[in-house]
């Protein structure tokens, strides 16, 4: 009986524990003073560090000297150009690859219009402008029926 109290009384602490200490970590304030910053923002939540932020951890954790500080800070800036570009070069990829999908959209649209009759074409155009599959976009998201005409909910209650 008194292990069966003893766990019950030490479950009960670790809730009590975990319900007020919970708060307490989700308040977090303002780095403190002299902390590395980060980003364009120097918010030391977001983003990657500056570059004069590691040069000046860096300095201060190995005693860079002066000397070598200035060659860190040139080889860290120039990593950080590298990376923007890496990054720029993802961006305009990927603005390539839309446009080739956009292009071969446009193509299966105009070889599926060439097969329809002209009401079928019509009715398929009135499909498009309402944006999809019974009126109600992508994926029919917005309440598309079944087959049977019922009215399905996926695991979210959504129909």
């Amino acid at each position: 009986m008194t292990s069966r109290r003893f766990l019950a009384t030490s479950g009960l602490l670790l809730a009590a524990t975990f319900v007020t200490a919970l708060p307490a970590m989700a308040q977090q304030g303002p780095p403190p003073a002299g902390a590395p910053t980060r980003g364009p923002g120097g918010d030391a939540r977001r983003g990657p560090p500056t570059v004069d932020a590691r040069v000046q951890r860096l300095t201060t954790e190995l005693g860079l000297s002066p000397e070598q500080a200035t060659k860190v800070r040139a080889a860290l800036t120039a990593e950080r150009r590298q990376a923007d570009s890496i990054l720029a070069a993802r961006a305009n990829r990927q603005d390539a690859e839309r446009a080739a999908m956009m292009a071969v959209r446009t193509s299966t649209e105009k070889s599926v219009s060439a097969v329809l009759t002209a009401e079928q074409r019509t009715k398929h155009d009135a499909m498009r402008a309402r944006g999809g599959r019974d009126g109600r976009g992508p994926g029919m998201r917005g309440g598309a029926r079944h087959r049977d005409g019922d009215d399905r909910r996926d695991r979210r209650g959504r129909r």
